[in-house]
């Protein structure tokens, strides 16, 4: 709570150019899953810088945890067009847009973006996994255990 306050008067004393703090404080938000006061900053924020790697990254996974899964997905849609050189990072940018067009009930676009999440990482068990449960829910069954099974031997 204290930090919460830190960032609170740094942007009193502080006129310009207050990106970080709102970036900072929003993360901080995110942390205390105070989602709705987290994504007004880092709304804030993008005002001032929209295509901030660190800021769209948390923003989406905000997005994620707090079922906004068309924003999250926007906002991975710019993540993997614009910063393609980050290998890691873009495995789990794949993952969690496969995550949340799962959750949005496009269970072929998950299983697209959980493919090419195991390219980058071909040991991704999780990737695997999410792949069988989404194939489960389009009551493709066969597809569905032969991907449980190639988890389970990872």
């Amino acid at each position: 709570m204290l930090i919460l306050q830190a960032y609170t008067k740094a942007l009193s004393l502080k006129k310009t150019d207050n990106f970080d703090i709102y970036l900072n404080r929003a993360i901080t938000y995110a942390m205390m899953n105070q989602f709705n006061n987290a994504i007004l900053d880092f709304d804030t924020a993008s005002a001032m810088k929209s295509d901030d790697e660190k800021l769209l990254q948390n923003r989406s996974f905000v997005y994620l945890q707090s079922k906004n899964y068309e924003k999250s997905i926007a906002d991975y849609d710019i993540l993997l067009a614009k910063y393609a050189y980050d290998k890691t990072s873009q495995t789990t940018n794949y993952f969690n847009r496969g995550l949340a067009k799962f959750n949005s009930g496009k269970f072929e676009d998950a299983i697209t973006d959980f493919n090419e999440s195991i390219k980058l990482k071909p040991d991704y068990k999780e990737a695997y996994f999410n792949i069988s449960v989404a194939y489960n829910q389009l009551k493709r069954y066969k597809e569905a255990l032969d991907w449980a099974q190639k988890a389970k031997a990872i």
